[in-house]
C-alpha cells in the first residue's frame, strides 16, 4: 500500500521531485519536493500500520522542515516548519505538529507572518529547538528542504 500511495504521489509531482524519509515512533513521513511550477507544492505523506495521510503546503512559503519530536507526555509527533525569506515571515516559529499514532495534524502551518510559537508550546508543552539545516551538513534527524520554483 505504501508503494501505491508513494507511486500516486509522485504521478501528481510529473516525476520532477525529490523524496525524503524520516521514522518516528511507528510512523514513516516522505516529503517531495516538485520541481514543476505547475503542482508548486511541498508534500507529505505518513505511513503507518493503521494508516496513511497526505498533506501539502504550496512553496509560496519556499522552506519546509521536518523532524520527530517527543513530548513531554511522551507521545511522538512530526514537527514541521513552513516558512518564507521574506523580511515579513515569522522564520522560525510557522509550526505544524502531526501525532504520529493517527496522522492527524494537531497544529497547522498557517501563520506564517505570525507565528504560531504559543500554540507549538501549548501541545508539546515545551519550546522547540530551532532546526539544525545546513545545506552542507545534511542530517539524518532533520528533512530540509527549500522550493526552486520561481513563482511569479
Amino acid at each position: 500500500m505504501k508503494k501505491i500511495v508513494l507511486a500516486v504521489l509522485l504521478s501528481m509531482f510529473s516525476l520532477q521531485v525529490y523524496a525524503e524519509s524520516l521514522e518516528c515512533g511507528d510512523a514513516q513521513a516522505t516529503v517531495l519536493s516538485s520541481q514543476k511550477g505547475s503542482f508548486p507544492y511541498f508534500g507529505l505523506s505518513i505511513f503507518h500500520r493503521d494508516y496513511q495521510k497526505t498533506y501539502t503546503f504550496k512553496v509560496d512559503k519556499e522552506y519546509f522542515k521536518l523532524r520527530c519530536e517527543t513530548a513531554l507526555d511522551g507521545s511522538k509527533v512530526f514537527l514541521a516548519l513552513h516558512t518564507c525569506g521574506g523580511s515579513g515571515c515569522a522564520d522560525l516559529s510557522n509550526f505544524g505538529i502531526i501525532d504520529t499514532k493517527n496522522g492527524e495534524m494537531l497544529l497547522s502551518p498557517s501563520a506564517p507572518y505570525k507565528g504560531n510559537l504559543e500554540k507549538a508550546i501549548e501541545i508539546l508543552k515545551f519550546q522547540p529547538k530551532p532546526f539544525l539545516c545546513r545545506p552542507t551538513q545534511p542530517n539524518e534527524t532533520e528533512i530540509c528542504k527549500k522550493s526552486k520554483i520561481e513563482l511569479g
